[in-house]
C-alpha cells in the first residue's frame, strides 16, 4: 500500500517553523575530556531543536553517514512520525507516513543503503482475515475466539516522500503472550529482518520476518518457542560485525520463577542459533562495537535507586568486562545505550533524584562515557523535564563525541545536543 505524503510536512507541522538555537557553551576538545577530582563534568548544549507538539515518544534516531539526524517519533492521535535535521539542528524535512492501522505503534526504525527509511509497527488489532498457513505450527481455536494483533513493515522512499510498500502480519494473542513487532535490522541490501513476537495457548513464540527489499516476504521462521510470561518484555536485535544477527531475549524461567535472558548469534538465511551467552538481569538494550563485541545494558531498580549493569564481551574474547554505575532516582523508566568514536560506550538515564521524603522531585538526564575496555570516563548530570514514559528518551553519539538527546517535553518534541566539559582550569 502506497501513500502519496506531502513532502516537509507532518501532521501539519511545517518544519521551517521549528525552534533551533544555538548557544554560547564552549566546546570540549577533540580528544575525550576527562575531569580530575575535585573538578566535576558538565553537560554543555551546543544546539537545541524544538519540534512538533502532540508527539508522546521518540521511538529511534538514525544517525545518517552524512552527520543528518533521523527522529522516529509516536505521536499521541496514535499516528507515526518521521523528521530529518542537519548535524547542526535544522530541519531538513519531515513525514507522516500513513500506515493502515488506527492506533499504530512504532516499535524501531533502520536505514536502507538506498536511504529510504524502514519502520516496524505494532497495530494492537488486525482486520486481515485469519491465514492458518501463515501462523506457527499448532492448534489453533475457532477463528472467532482468536485475538489478533498486526506486525506491519513499511519502507518510507525519502526521494520520494512517500510510502514505497507496507507489509502486514497476523500475530495471534495468547493467554500470557502479546503479540507484537519488534526491531528491524538491515542484514545487507536485500535482506530486510523484521522480529516479532505472538503466541499459541501457553506458549510464546519470538520469530523472524525475512524480507527481500521490494517487501517480498522470503520466509517466516520461529527462533524460539518458550513459556508465556505476560511481562511485555520484547527482544532486543542487533546486526553482527560479520553480517549475522545478534537477539538478546528474555524468558521464563519455571525452575528460578523468574525472568532470566541471553544473547545469541544467529546466520542466515536458516538463523541457526550459536554463540549462546546467559545474561543475569533482563538486557533494555543492546549493542555490537566495530570489534565485534556485544554490548548489553541492564539495571536492577530499588526504593530510592537505579543501578545501570554494563557487560561487553564475545563469545572468544578473553577480554570481557562487566561493570555497574548506581544511580539516586526514584524512576523506573528505561535507561539506553549508545557507542561512540573509538568504541566509546554511552549510558543515559532519566533519574529523579530525591535522598529524602521531603525533598522535592527533580527530573534529571544522567550520562556516563564508558572506555572501550570498560574503565568509568566521566560521569555528568543535567535538569532536563522529560516525560516519565516508559522509554523517556533516545541517544546517538556524532563523530565528534556530541551527545544527541531526543525526547518530549510537555509534548513536543524535543533534541538538545550536549558537549562534555571540565569547568576546572
Amino acid at each position: 500500500m502506497a501513500t502519496t505524503l506531502e513532502q516537509g510536512t507532518i501532521g501539519g507541522f511545517d518544519p521551517t517553523a521549528a525552534e533551533s538555537t544555538s548557544t554560547s557553551d564552549p566546546a570540549p576538545e577533540t580528544e575525550p575530556t576527562i575531569c580530575e577530582a575535585p573538578c566535576t563534568s558538565l553537560l554543555l548544549s551546543s544546539w537545541t531543536h524544538s519540534g512538533p507538539s502532540g508527539t508522546r515518544s521518540v521511538a529511534e534516531i538514525l544517525h545518517e553517514p552524512d552527520g543528518s539526524l533521523v527522529f522516529g517519533l509516536q505521536r499521541t492521535d496514535g499516528q507515526l512520525g518521521l523528521v530529518c535535521l542537519s548535524a547542526e539542528g535544522e530541519p531538513l524535512w519531515s513525514a507522516a507516513p500513513g500506515l493502515p492501522c488506527d492506533d499504530c505503534v512504532l516499535e524501531d526504525i533502520a536505514q536502507h543503503p538506498s536511504g529510504d527509511i524502514l519502520l516496524s509497527v505494532t497495530s494492537p488489532a488486525s482486520s486481515l482475515p485469519l491465514p492458518p498457513d501463515e501462523l506457527p505450527d499448532g492448534p489453533l481455536p475457532p477463528p472467532e475466539d482468536v485475538a489478533l494483533g498486526e506486525a506491519l513493515l513499511a519502507r518510507f522512499d525519502v526521494a520520494e516522500g512517500r510510502l514505497a510498500w507496507t507489509q502486514r502480519t497476523v500475530l495471534r494473542r495468547g493467554p500470557n503472550v502479546q503479540p507484537r513487532a519488534t526491531d528491524v535490522v538491515v542484514l545487507d541490501e536485500d535482506r530486510l529482518v523484521q522480529i516479532f513476537v505472538d503466541g499459541s495457548s501457553e506458549e510464546e513464540m519470538i520469530g523472524v520476518l525475512d524480507y527481500r527489499a521490494d517487501g517480498t516476504l522470503r520466509q517466516r521462521t520461529v527462533v524460539f518457542d518458550q513459556l508465556g510470561s505476560g511481562e511485555g518484555h520484547s527482544p532486543l536485535v542487533v546486526r553482527g560485525s560479520a553480517g549475522d544477527l545478534v537477539i538478546a531475549h528474555p524468558y521464563w524461567a519455571p525452575e528460578f520463577e523468574q525472568m532470566r535472558a541471553a544473547t545469541w548469534r544467529m546466520i542466515p538465511p536458516d538463523y541457526i542459533r550459536l554463540s549462546h551467552i546467559d545474561l543475569p538481569l533482563t538486557p533494555v538494550d543492546l549493542a555490537v562495537d566495530t570489534a565485534g563485541r556485544r554490548v548489553e545494558l541492564s539495571q536492577s531498580r530499588g526504593t530510592q535507586s537505579v543501578t545501570l549493569l554494563l557487560t561487553s564481551r564475545a563469545s572468544s574474547d578473553p577480554e570481557r568486562w562487566s561493570t555497574s554505575l548506581p544511580l539516586v532516582s526514584t524512576s523506573q523508566t528505561r535507561p539506553v545505550l549508545a557507542t561512540g568514536p573509538g568504541d566509546a560506550i554511552y549510558a543515559a538515564a532519566r533519574t529523579t533524584p530525591r535522598l529524602h521524603p521531603e525533598d522535592p522531585y527533580t527530573v534529571m538526564l544522567e550520562v556516563a562515557r564508558w572506555s572501550s575496555a570498560g574503565e568509568l570516563q566521566w560521569q555528568a548530570q543535567r535538569p532536563l523535564d522529560m516525560m516519565a514514559t516508559d522509554h523517556p528518551l533516545e541517544v546517538v553519539v556524532d563523530d565528534e563525541q556530541g551527545l544527541i538527546v531526543g525526547t518530549v517535553i510537555q509534548g513536543q518534541f524535543h533534541v538538545v545536543r550536549y558537549e562534555h566539559a571540565c569547568p576546572c582550569p
